[in-house]
């Protein structure tokens, strides 16, 4: 039967405790990320000429790449057969992947206008997930393993790829704009980085999966529509 009344209600002790775990690291995150200290005043005076609608931007890119990286991780337990496997597999091909993403992205994107195709192509490749991992993956489960870490590959890396390019992208273009908003992109991107996990936790438990990815590709989507807060004319300088 369908479960009644409000989501949080279903919620068991075990989940509880796990959210509060999540929210303490997400605080901790946040003072080792000098978010409450950007908070003072001088730091605020040195924001508010610049705009915090670009600040958004790597709220959303942060909040996409945990999303998707904890589905993956919870769709390939069953795929590779154990936790430790998903684990490992997800988060070492992800964080290479994004890595290589990055340091290309240095010199393809020179203009702040071409950051939106890596976007684009994200939410194309995750919208096409939502619909025909779930059937393929299970196609192949039976497979050796060597057969479904190469498969994992394949799937991982090029999203991985275009997942790396944005924000460093973003922190160029802050840099050539508004220098003094850099620290305020890097503490908004880790805390809703780690907020987001515990977003992502609550989705897939109560909706699913799918729903969970299609939420990253709905916060990358947000990060599209926000490149428009940078300024047309935004120049991406090279370095950093």
């Amino acid at each position: 039967a369908a479960p009644t009344g409000f989501w949080w209600q279903s919620l068991t002790g075990y989940h509880w405790f796990v959210f509060l775990i999540a929210s303490s690291a997400w605080l901790f995150d946040c003072l080792d990320q000098r978010l409450f200290s950007l908070a003072r005043v001088p730091a605020l005076k040195a924001l508010q000429p610049a705009g915090t609608l670009p600040l958004l931007y790597f709220v959303a890119i942060g909040l996409g790449y945990i999303l998707v990286e904890i589905t993956f991780i919870q769709r390939f337990v069953l795929f590779l057969g154990h936790p430790t496997y998903a684990l490992t597999v997800v988060i070492f091909l992800m964080l290479l992947a994004s890595g290589a993403g990055s340091l290309a992205a240095r010199r393809w994107i020179t203009l702040w206008q071409q950051v939106r195709l890596p976007l684009i192509a994200i939410i194309a490749a995750l919208a096409i997930y939502c619909f025909w991992l779930p059937g393929f993956l299970g196609r192949h489960i039976g497979g050796a393993l060597a057969v479904k870490l190469l498969i994992s590959a394949a799937i991982l890396i090029p999203l991985g790829f275009a997942m790396g390019m944005p924000f460093p992208t973003g922190l160029r273009a802050l840099e050539g704009r508004q220098s003094a908003s850099i620290e305020w992109a890097w503490a908004m991107n880790a805390a809703a980085s780690v907020l987001g996990s515990v977003g992502a936790m609550v989705i897939a438990v109560h909706f699913g999966l799918v729903i969970t990815l299609a939420c990253g590709a709905a916060a990358y989507a947000a990060a599209v529509g926000l490149t428009h807060a940078f300024g047309a004319e935004s120049v991406v300088p090279a370095g950093l």
